[in-house]
């Protein structure tokens, strides 16, 4: 028996291998059931996006992000921080975008564009109209009523 397996070592880096490589197909497995969940809230974002929910998107696609790096998650995410006027967090996530993505040169060119736009917002002046009503308050911020 000895000879056949070459000694007690090699059963043992046999099995030391097996166990090893048995592993990696578990950590490939978990992987791939957060790359699912990923995809699932992504798919939620997606949908609270279309009814303009844009808070409860940021915090479905932040979870998928710490799920499964993809881009087009970010860019979404961007998307959303754009929508709700956090407009630092939009720039931090296209600038992560572009650099991650295989973006065209048409594209980066866009982005860019959009970027310096988002800059410039920051720094324009905003209008806040506050009206007393009956029952309390109405804010607008920039012709827009706050809910």
């Amino acid at each position: 028996m000895e000879r056949l397996f070459g000694g007690f070592g090699s059963i043992r880096r046999v099995c030391c291998l097996l166990v090893f490589f048995a592993g990696l197909g578990l950590s490939t497995a978990y992987a791939g059931d957060d790359e699912s969940e990923a995809n699932q809230l992504f798919i939620r974002a997606k949908a609270s996006m279309e009814q303009g929910d844009f808070a409860n998107a940021v915090d479905d696609l932040s979870k998928a992000w710490a799920l499964f790096s993809h881009p087009l998650i970010i860019k979404k995410r961007a998307q959303c921080h754009e929508k709700l006027g956090m407009l630092d967090e939009a720039i931090a996530d296209y600038n992560t975008f572009m650099n991650i993505a295989r973006v065209s040169k048409a594209e980066r060119r866009k982005l860019t564009s959009l970027l310096d736009a988002l800059d410039a917002r920051k720094v324009a002046p905003v209008s806040v109209t506050v009206t007393s009503l009956r029952v309390g308050l109405l804010v607008s911020v920039a012709g827009q009523e706050s809910k």
